[in-house]
C-alpha cells in the first residue's frame, strides 16, 4: 500500500466529510451513513498529525497542538457534534499539509541559493593573485 502524504490525506477526508453533509443536507443520506462517513473522514484526516502528537507525547512527554486538536475533535464527537469533529480534523490536516509544502518550497530555495555561492575564490597574496577553494578561506585574510 502506498502511504498517502499529508495535503492527499486531508483532501480525501474533506472530500468525504463533505459529501456526507452535502447528501445530508439534502435529506439523500441517512443519519446513520453520514455519520458512519464522518467516522471514516476523522481517522483519514487525522491520520499523521495525530500519531505524530501521540509520539511528541509518549517519548517527550509534550502535550503539543497535535493533542490539542485530537481532543477537541474528541469533545466535538462526546458533544455529538460529528460533522464539526470531522470539519476540525480536515481544517487542521490541510494546515498540516500546508506548512509542510511551505517548509519543503523554503527548502528548495534555500539549496538553490548555496548553489549560487562560488566554488572558487581569487586571492591575493604576495602581490600574486590565485584561485584557490572557497572553502580554504578564513576570515581574516589569512586563508592557508
Amino acid at each position: 500500500m502506498v502511504a498517502l502524504s499529508v495535503p492527499a490525506n486531508a483532501l480525501i477526508a474533506g472530500g468525504v466529510a463533505s459529501l456526507a453533509w452535502l447528501l445530508e443536507q439534502t435529506g439523500r443520506l441517512p443519519g446513520a451513513v453520514s455519520l458512519s462517513l464522518y467516522f471514516l473522514a476523522i481517522p483519514i484526516g487525522a491520520w499523521y498529525w495525530a500519531r505524530e502528537g501521540v509520539e511528541a507525547l509518549l517519548a517527550e512527554r509534550v502535550v503539543g497542538i497535535e493533542i490539542l486538536m485530537l481532543a477537541a475533535t474528541l469533545g466535538a464527537g462526546i458533544l455529538g457534534l460529528w460533522e464539526e469533529a470531522a470539519a476540525l480534523v480536515v481544517l487542521y490536516a490541510i494546515a498540516e499539509g500546508v506548512e509542510g509544502l511551505t517548509f519543503a518550497r523554503t527548502r528548495r530555495a534555500i539549496r538553490a541559493l548555496l548553489d549560487l555561492a562560488p566554488k572558487t575564490a581569487r586571492r591575493v597574496r604576495d602581490r600574486r593573485e590565485e584561485t584557490v577553494p572557497a572553502e580554504a578561506l578564513r576570515p581574516g585574510g589569512a586563508g592557508s
